[in-house]
């Protein structure tokens, strides 16, 4: 018998005969010696199994594991160590059943964790004399979720056990909690080469469930309506106006799109003060309800009638009676629809404790001067009552939301008509918005009366409603107009939010031919504004382009005139001219007078006026093409006076720069503290006044060299940093191109 070395006295690991064991059985040696080298896994099972014959819990694991494991990727991930093994087994022998999470090591301790973990969690049962089929371990689930090893991975099956909806529910719950439990366990596993006989886990689909898996809702008790309100709307008294005044103006568009007869067709808005205490009363004269709505709609949250509707309507979630109660807790309710010719009244209570639920007395009535149409009364709660006409407007946003409804809004408070603003009107001006969406119609205001300056406001209103977040269109630090945008929509290819703050939708059609006609308005005024960027004498008085539509997008200038600086443009121009490159040129002093006609015929050039801190000097410096230029005062203030990060430029600006110097300033590989502790020693040793460091310093050109119209250019115009590219490379617009304007016939 041998023994390996240093591995105890417990365990022999070959044999060199044959030898009698308990129960007569004979060993024979060659066939322990081939499952130790060949299957060391097995090999060692059976040795802890011997050991520990009464051990049922870890005849159990071991019983999983000879099912789950790949047992040669394990061999090779073990690399033959049979104390590896050793570990493993006794880990599972051993362990609480809680895993341990100090034994991860991402190395062999993770794959023992691994193996752990997942193995406890199943066990092995005997379909037949032949077959063994791994079971969840859990015995609540085990007769309810069946395992499978294949293709797919480890995946758990919903049993044919599974006869109700309540059954099921809890099956997916607790079989969710396993799938996450186990996933991280076995996604560590696959970055050591999969020791496991899959790559992952998942639950099947319940496709085949002979009932609704999902849970099927009748109906929402008032008791809980606070806690739905609050995830929509927060405590904001102006969504439950909202919601109502659009209910009334869908009702109305409605009616409309039934009847021929639209003539008197409004909604009223009125606050007045009764027995009751303070009210706001919205009543309109749309559709109205009938009894089967009453019945199936308006009282089950989420159902609503206008669902599917082929008007331009907004109320399709069925929230608008739950929302009212952001304005108060007592709500009264008439409705009459023409055909059927009765008014159903009610009245309801939001209530915030636990009553039984009371059956709403909904009464019927025949009332000759209540037209068709709904009205809404709610006492407004104390925190809206006390407050001034003016403050109730503003608080409830009466003149936010509805601008171009199409359907008149009328307002009165205690008795006074109040006159509302509107985007319709004389002094306002609508343009239609091709954007090739059927059913969808877009118009954007790009003129309005002097009083009324709302073109410019990134807003949405949505077959009347002003939705309260701003649009955003790409590009948008290059257009300084963002028009309101009016849609009706007859259908669902623009959709809102739940909360109805927002398009979520269909709308970047919108905004891509919005953009498009901006840049082309844009492009327009910049035309007949070209007097004003060349002058008669052919001086240049703007550098960009600045009018209602584009905001500071650069301009190009060359020998015979200047345009948007753009690839298209500038690509164009170096086809048909003998153009070498392109010349921008940073931070021209306000005193310096730059003429087209000094400009050299075989460049283009680029005056930029933005701001040169420090970051945008780091941009400059870090970008690799072309040859570039830094003023004296520049590399003073932040290259030889920069002490750190926060009043220098940054670290890869601040190397290149040496580089530029010369080798052996500074060590690049250190980090960015040390680098400053070199930097700030140099300049205290005072290095950079050194000759002809100082020189090269005052005077830094950084690539391939500068010809003399580059120098030229440096000693004309003084800028703050100059740059000479080649090579055609980060413009605004890639595809913008107004063509050069030519101002020769006035320069002289």
């Amino acid at each position: 018998m041998q023994e390996k070395e240093g591995w105890g006295t417990d365990y022999k690991y070959t044999i060199e005969k044959q030898e009698v064991r308990e129960h007569g059985t004979l060993i024979n040696a060659d066939t322990v010696n081939n499952n130790y080298y060949d299957n060391p896994f097995r090999y060692y099972c059976d040795q802890k199994s011997a050991r520990y014959p009464e051990d049922t819990r870890l005849k159990k694991l071991i019983g999983v594991m000879q099912c789950i494991i790949n047992q040669d990727v394990l061999k090779k991930r073990f690399g033959g160590d049979g104390y590896k093994y050793e570990e493993l087994l006794e880990y599972c022998r051993c362990s609480n059943g809680k895993g341990d999470n100090e034994h991860f090591d991402d190395g062999y301790k993770s794959v023992i964790t691994c193996i752990y973990e997942v193995a406890s969690k199943f066990c092995v049962a005997a379909d037949n004399e032949t077959e063994t089929a791994l079971c969840i371990g859990n015995d609540d689930l085990k007769r309810f979720l069946k395992v499978e090893i294949g293709d797919a991975g480890l995946t758990l099956r919903y049993a044919k056990e599974i006869e109700n909806f309540a059954t099921y529910d809890k099956v997916k719950s607790e079989a969710e909690s396993l799938v996450e439990e186990l996933l991280p366990y076995i996604r560590c596993a696959a970055q050591y080469g999969n020791f496991f006989q899959f790559a992952g886990i998942c639950l099947e689909s319940d496709r085949d469930m002979p009932f609704i898996t999902e849970p099927v809702k009748f109906k929402v008790s008032n008791e809980i309506i606070p806690n739905l309100i609050r995830p929509l709307y927060g405590d904001k008294p102006e969504c439950g106006l909202r919601e109502i005044i659009q209910n009334a103006l869908d009702a109305c568009k409605e009616y409309m799109a039934q009847s021929a007869d639209s003539d008197g067709i409004c909604v009223e808005v009125e606050v007045k003060t009764d027995g009751e205490g303070r009210k706001i009363i919205v009543r309109d004269y749309g559709i109205g309800m009938t009894r089967d709505i009453l019945l199936t709609k308006y009282f089950v949250v989420g159902e609503s009638s206008k669902k599917n509707s082929d008007t331009d309507v907004i109320g399709q979630f069925g929230i608008g009676a739950l929302a009212t109660f952001l304005l108060g807790e007592q709500i009264h309710v008439r409705t009459k629809n023409e055909q059927e010719g009765v008014v159903y009244a009610f009245g309801y209570t939001l209530r915030t404790q636990e009553y039984d639920n009371n059956n709403i007395d909904v009464r019927i009535c025949k009332d000759a001067d209540f037209t068709h149409g709904t009205e809404i009364s709610v006492v407004l709660r104390a925190a809206l009552s006390g407050q001034s006409e003016s403050q109730l407007r503003k608080t409830l946003k009466l003149e936010e939301w509805y601008r171009l409804t199409g359907i008149p809004v009328r307002y009165r408070y205690e008795g006074k008509e109040i006159p509302l603003q509107s985007y319709e009107g004389e002094g306002y001006r609508w343009e239609t918005l091709t954007h090739g969406q059927d059913g969808i119609e877009v118009k954007y205001c790009l003129e309005c009366g002097k009083r009324q300056p709302h073109t410019n406001t990134a807003q949405i209103i949505y077959n009347g409603l002003m939705l309260p977040e701003p649009y955003k269109m790409s590009g948008e630090e290059y257009i300084s107009f963002h028009p309101v945008i009016a849609i009706r929509c007859r259908s669902q290819a623009v959709g809102l939010n739940l909360e109805r703050t927002k398009i979520v939708s269909g709308l970047e059609p919108i905004l891509v031919s919005l953009k498009k006609r901006i840049i082309e308005y844009g492009k327009e005024r910049l035309r007949e504004d070209a007097a004003n960027i060349i002058d008669a004498q052919g001086r240049i008085v703007r550098y960009g382009c600045y009018n209602k539509f584009l905001y500071n997008v650069p301009l190009f200038f060359y020998k015979k005139g200047f345009g948007i600086y753009s690839r298209t443009a500038v690509e164009k121009i170096k086809k048909r001219e003998c153009i070498k490159g392109v010349m921008e040129i940073y931070g021209i002093s306000g005193s310096v007078a730059v003429n087209i006609n000094d400009l050299q015929e075989d460049r283009i050039y680029v005056f930029h006026e933005g701001n040169m801190d420090r970051m945008a000097v780091s941009d400059f410096i870090e970008e690799e093409d072309g040859t570039k230029y830094i003023a004296p005062d520049i590399m003073e203030r932040y290259f030889v006076n920069g002490t750190d990060q926060y009043n220098g430029l940054r670290k890869l600006a601040m190397l290149k720069l040496y580089r530029g110097l010369g080798d052996g300033y500074v060590n690049e590989s250190i980090k960015a503290d040390a680098f400053w502790k070199v930097h700030n020693k140099c300049r205290e040793q005072k290095e950079f006044e050194e000759e002809p460091l100082r020189a090269r310093i005052s005077h830094m050109v950084i690539g391939m060299g500068a010809d003399e119209e580059f120098e030229a250019v440096i000693e004309r115009y003084h800028p703050k940093l100059l740059c000479y590219k080649e090579n055609i490379s980060g413009y605004i617009y890639e595809d913008v191109d107004i063509g050069v304007i030519h101002p020769a016939d006035r320069i002289h």
